[in-house]
């Protein structure tokens, strides 16, 4: 996949589909709430997600990651920044620490050929009808 579509893959996919109506599990039955209170949802993940995100960019790409972010620390603002904007359409919903624990487990030991997200990324609010 050309490195721009995966950057902008990853973004999307971050963003875009974190709600899960209950219907389909990854992985706790009983989402629970974060316990790191920072007042946006999902409290603290957001910034280990974005680690975990850049680690695989500095590891996966390094000339676009030198390029583009520079340093690890400005990656990681990027994403925080832009995720904890996204969460924030999720307030009322509960967030589901273990796949939020999943998804980063997911991402860290994911291959850079072929990379895709992990399931638990995908279902990581849990937003009563």
């Amino acid at each position: 996949m050309p490195l721009r579509l995966f950057a902008t893959f990853l973004l999307l996919a971050g963003l875009g589909c974190l709600c899960s109506g209950g219907d389909e599990e990854t992985g706790d039955s009983h989402p629970s709430a974060d316990t790191h209170d920072t007042g946006i949802p999902g409290g603290s993940f957001w910034g280990e997600y974005s680690t975990a995100l850049c680690e695989h960019y500095q590891r996966c790409e390094p000339e676009f990651f030198d390029s583009f972010y520079k340093t690890m620390e400005n990656c990681v603002a990027t994403f925080t920044e832009s995720f904890e904007a996204g969460a924030e359409a999720y307030e009322g919903c509960v967030f589901d620490e273990t796949n939020g624990r999943l998804c980063i487990l997911g991402i860290e030991s994911g291959p850079c050929e072929g990379f895709e997200m992990p399931a638990g990324c995908q279902s990581l609010f849990y937003c009563p009808e």
